[in-house]
């Protein structure tokens, strides 16, 4: 089938078809494309304003970008796969009480225009969303959580350029969601890249009711950009 599948409720979201193909999809719990779009971009990118309304099935953002040399076709696709896969993490697979879905429609109208970017066989997209939410189960760690610094008992880290954008947003107050549309990630890949971190004792779940402690010494070494090259 070709169209849209709504979704009404906690998330909300919609998925749209071509002749079976999931071509787009969005969200509300996630980063949308425009956010994607400048996390991918950084700080060169084209005007905010532009990229905000990625997610209008009218706008062909993806063209402008090709067509500048901003983007690939290849990276461009990848980028609509994962918000993809995100989404449909967020819509199928998740254990949040905060859940719920009030309304779901089908209606044979409307395309988008990642539709000449991206075509995903649902199967692929459904068992990739599995694994990845099998993956980010085993840190425990909800959206919703607040996360701060922790001082490590070790002199030195590495980190990838994702971590590292993550921990110098970290404010003891933004959750791994905020986090993800912070820095232009999937909000599975915020959340296994918390999760690491948390693993090798940079970072802490904020308790519920706890205020977040004075910044330590460790808050020197993250500065409001990220550094460009991978640590």
């Amino acid at each position: 089938a070709s169209g849209i599948l709504q979704i009404d409720g906690n998330p909300a979201g919609a998925v749209y078809f071509d002749q079976g193909q999931i071509t787009c999809a969005r969200a509300s719990w996630i980063p949308d494309i425009g956010a994607r779009l400048l996390g991918a971009l950084g700080p060169g990118a084209e005007s905010p304003d532009l990229l905000a309304h990625a997610d209008e099935p009218d706008r062909d953002i993806g063209t402008f970008l090709v067509q500048r040399n901003r983007l690939s076709v290849t990276e461009l696709a990848a980028i609509l796969r994962s918000v993809i896969v995100d989404t449909v993490m967020a819509l199928t697979a998740t254990d949040d009480d905060a859940a719920f879905i009030s309304d779901i429609r089908f209606t044979s109208t409307g395309t988008h225009w990642a539709a000449a970017f991206c075509c995903q066989d649902v199967h692929s997209v459904l068992a990739e969303a599995a694994r990845r939410a099998e993956r980010i189960a085993r840190y425990g760690l909800a959206r919703g959580t607040p996360v701060r610094l922790h001082e490590p008992g070790h002199p030195s880290a590495v980190l990838t350029r994702a971590q590292w954008a993550l921990a110098c947003a970290f404010d003891g107050a933004a959750s791994p969601q905020d986090l993800a549309w912070r820095c232009g990630l999937a909000l599975y890949q915020a959340i296994e890249d918390i999760g690491e971190l948390i693993a090798a004792g940079l970072c802490l779940p904020v308790p519920a009711a706890s205020p977040a402690p004075p910044a330590g010494p460790l808050a020197e070494w993250f500065g409001p950009v990220p550094p460009s090259a991978i640590l």
